[in-house]
């Protein structure tokens, strides 16, 4: 596939264009984010009896 991020990734890291390949990383990173916050959010609407793990450090 010559489209996507991906592609531009792969071109800009050959064409040593640092700051598109970052420019590239960053946006799959904020798509990333976006997505784990909203199955995230869709999780907590569909079973709102699950409670969230959290894991307490004992006072030694």
């Amino acid at each position: 596939s010559s489209a996507g991020l991906g592609y531009l990734m792969l071109h800009a890291n050959a064409r040593v264009q640092i700051d598109l390949m970052f420019a590239a990383l960053f946006t799959l990173a904020v798509i990333a984010c976006g997505f784990y916050f909203a199955i995230d959010a869709i999780a907590r609407r569909l079973a709102p009896w699950q409670t969230e793990i959290s894991i307490e450090k004992e006072d030694r």
